[in-house]
């Protein structure tokens, strides 16, 4: 499996918000992307999910473009961007069944191990508008994963966690890469992104300084990224 992003640009009335950006990643890789606010990560992942139209380049996913998955069952990228939409009325469990229903899951097994995966056992009849940030980031991404995507999008999954928290992010990551999905996860944090990551992808006013391998040094990750 390769995903290939090719000179992928976005301008909104003229204005460049991404400008020429490539990178190739293969069945098990992990890519950090990390930048200031604002400079363009989540648009970057917005475009690979299909969620965003870009102004010029391509997305392909063995060699085909991402377009051609749009609408089928199953979609091969499991998304979580910004904050998760959810049905606050609703409870923890229902929201991932309607999540599943429209994925063409059915199996109660599949929802509820999502729950247990996710920690949330004890909270699953609870209404989603009482779930604190930390609640709700953990249901997202339960929900984004449901249907056993090829490719993993987590756009700051970290944001609101607490250890605990960030601790069963981290395993899912390595999971997940273990499992040869595709991962791409951005964060203002360099050093969380090195402990999960094999590459990293450095933005800054919607261009990619670099793109490199975490076996760096730390203090040479932190000097690009200071660039």
């Amino acid at each position: 499996m390769q995903l290939t992003i090719n000179h992928i640009s976005k301008e909104i009335k003229g204005k460049a918000i991404i400008k020429d950006i490539s990178f190739n990643l293969e069945h098990g890789d992990v890519l950090g992307i990390i930048g200031p606010n604002g400079a363009g990560k989540t648009t970057i992942m917005k475009i690979i999910c299909g969620l965003c139209q870009m102004t010029s380049g391509s997305v392909l996913l063995d060699d085909q473009p991402i377009s051609y998955y749009y609408g089928k069952k199953e979609y091969p990228i499991g998304v979580m961007i910004e904050s998760p939409s959810m049905y606050k009325h609703l409870s923890g469990y229902k929201n991932v069944e309607i999540n599943a229903l429209t994925k063409g899951i059915r199996n109660k097994e599949i929802c509820n191990n999502a729950i247990i995966n996710a920690g949330l056992l004890s909270s699953k009849d609870l209404r989603v508008g009482k779930y604190s940030l930390g609640m709700k980031q953990r249901l997202g991404i339960a929900m984004s994963i449901i249907n056993d995507p090829k490719i993993v999008v987590l756009d700051e999954p970290i944001n609101g966690l607490d250890p605990d928290g960030i601790k069963y992010v981290r395993e899912l990551i390595k999971s997940l890469s273990n499992k040869n999905k595709i991962v791409i996860v951005s964060s203002h944090i360099l050093s969380e992104l090195n402990l999960v990551c094999n590459k990293v992808c450095f933005i800054k006013s919607g261009r990619m300084v670099s793109i490199i391998n975490t076996y760096m040094e730390s203090e040479d990750l932190e000097t690009i990224y200071g660039q």
